[in-house]
């Protein structure tokens, strides 16, 4: 710093009271958000000096003042996210046990009937052990969606990716003869947002399955992504049966299946619902009057 007079010294100082405001703003805000008191206070505004060495001690105070705002910053977002992700594991673990007792029940029940039937031969074992291995197969299917569930509802490290790009991978996952049997149109636009590509894939995964499995024989299924302002759009939809609109709401809560006797485990639309709100974004469906469903998801545009 000693190479410079005390006009540039001046703008430099300026600059770094520019950023240490804007950084306690932001520690002002964040503390507010969660209803909590400063853990990092602001210091004191530092105000102008007027001789050399006046200025040179400004503009270290200033520095000191970055460092300390931007620890304070970084810690509180450390505290944020360990919150956040406990958050995640209890609901897991309480959802997991709650979801886990009825096909746990079914298959105690079919070992304490084959235990219990002193005349059962080879076949009514095998019988017994085919049952419990359907529901065991069911149980393996829950326990994957519902630790992808957990995962959705916390970004770990978000970076670019493309929103054409994940709808292109959903789309290769789509059987070759269906495809070939059913009126598939696709228009995917580069379309740039910040999130975690797994999960983004993932939410471009499931809408693309979900419309293709309740699309009806030779029907459409059109994948969308554009950029819109300060937004990317994902858009999926086919002609399926008809969806009361009424219910279309209710497609996004867990466990919720769009027919009784459908596979499934009512949690597809509720992953694609918690990503998309972790990467703060929207998402809307509607019912389509010809019959199917129109999904719609918005996600933040990455910043340039």
């Amino acid at each position: 710093l000693d190479r410079f007079d005390e006009d540039t010294l001046d703008v430099i100082a300026e600059e770094a009271a520019l950023v240490v405001d804007r950084l306690r703003e932001r520690t002002r805000l964040a503390a507010e958000a969660r209803s909590e008191p400063l853990t990092h206070p602001a210091p004191e505004r530092i105000g102008a000096a007027s001789s050399r060495g006046a200025r040179l001690l400004r503009i270290a105070l200033l520095i000191a003042a970055a460092f300390s705002l931007g620890a304070g910053l970084a810690t509180s977002a450390a505290l944020a996210r360990r919150r956040r992700l406990l958050r995640v594991q209890s609901a897991f673990i309480a959802n997991t046990s709650h979801e886990l007792r009825t096909p746990l029940a079914a298959m105690r029940a079919e070992v304490d009937v084959a235990l219990d039937d002193r005349g059962a031969d080879a076949d009514d074992l095998r019988g017994a052990l085919e049952a419990i291995g359907e529901e065991l197969e069911h149980t393996t299917g829950l326990v994957a969606s519902m630790l992808a569930l957990a995962r959705a509802e916390a970004v770990a490290d978000p970076g670019p990716c493309d929103l054409a790009e994940a709808a292109g991978r959903a789309l290769d996952l789509v059987d070759e003869a269906w495809r070939s049997s059913h009126d598939v149109q696709v228009a995917l636009a580069p379309a740039v947002v910040d999130g975690d590509p797994v999960l983004l894939a993932q939410l471009a995964a499931n809408l693309v399955g979900n419309a293709c499995k309740y699309d009806r024989d030779g029907g459409l299924l059109r994948v969308e992504v554009r950029p819109e302002g300060d937004e990317a759009v994902l858009l999926v939809e086919n002609d399926g049966p008809p969806v009361d609109p009424a219910t279309v709401g209710s497609l996004f809560a867990r466990f919720v299946r769009r027919s009784e006797h459908g596979e499934g485990y009512g949690l597809g639309l509720a992953i694609v619902h918690t990503i998309v709100a972790s990467h703060g974004g929207r998402i809307a469906a509607v019912a389509r009057p010809e019959g199917g469903l129109r999904v719609e998801v918005r996600l933040p545009r990455r910043r340039a």
